[in-house]
């Protein structure tokens, strides 16, 4: 089932995590680099940032769950 289809039946799709995006967006870009949309620079720079982004989330994300457990 798609993800529209699932929005329609009432069902909100899981969010993928940070992780999973950059992987996603990784073949990607090494796809429209192999076919000459990118080149190589473009496509890892672009990856670049994003690793950044997501390792920050990812950070965030696990501090996140330590403050608000109890001490």
């Amino acid at each position: 089932m798609t993800a529209a289809a699932r929005k329609h039946a009432g069902q909100a799709a899981p969010r993928p995590s940070a992780l999973a995006v950059f992987v996603a967006r990784a073949e990607a870009r090494s796809l429209l680099w192999q076919c000459g949309e990118l080149d190589l620079a473009d496509a890892l720079d672009g990856l670049q940032h994003a690793a950044e982004d997501c390792v920050q989330e990812i950070i965030a994300k696990a501090f996140e769950a330590i403050s608000e457990a109890p001490r």
